[in-house]
C-alpha cells in the first residue's frame, strides 16, 4: 500500500498526467487518436467530424451531442457509450462494440452509417 501511495505521489509531482486526459488532448490537437483509451471521456460537444478512432476504447465515453460525421470507429469499443443527440452520419462503425451504448430520447443521427454488422443504418436523417 505504501509503494502505492509513494508512486502515485511520485507521478503527481512528477506532472504525471491520466493517460484519457492525454490521449483527449492528442485527439482534439490531431482529430485521431488510434488504439487509444478514452474510457469514461468526456468529449460531449465536441466538433469530431472526420476523426480517426479505429480500434479505440471509448467504453462509457460521453458523445452526447457530439459531431461524428464521418469519424472511422471502426472496431472500436463503444460500450455503454452516451451517443444521445450524436451525429454519426457516415460514420464507419465496422465491427465496433456498440453493446449497450446510450442513447436517450433516441436522438442519435445514423444516416448511412455503416454498422457493425456491415449494414447501413438511416435514423433520425435530416
Amino acid at each position: 500500500m505504501l509503494v502505492c501511495v509513494s508512486v502515485v505521489l511520485f507521478l503527481q509531482s512528477c506532472g504525471g498526467e491520466d493517460v484519457v486526459t492525454k490521449n483527449v488532448d492528442t485527439l482534439k490537437s490531431s482529430n485521431s487518436c488510434v488504439k487509444c483509451d478514452l474510457s469514461e471521456a468526456d468529449l460531449s460537444g465536441e466538433d469530431l467530424s472526420g476523426a480517426d478512432l479505429r480500434d479505440a476504447d471509448l467504453s462509457r465515453a460521453d458523445f452526447r451531442g457530439t459531431n461524428l460525421t464521418r469519424a472511422n470507429l471502426a472496431n472500436a469499443n463503444l460500450t455503454r457509450a452516451n451517443l444521445t443527440r450524436a451525429d454519426l452520419s457516415d460514420a464507419d462503425l465496422s465491427n465496433a462494440n456498440m453493446m449497450d451504448y446510450l442513447d436517450q430520447d433516441d436522438t442519435a443521427t445514423f444516416c448511412r452509417t455503416k454498422m457493425p454488422a456491415g449494414t447501413t443504418k438511416n435514423k433520425n436523417c435530416k
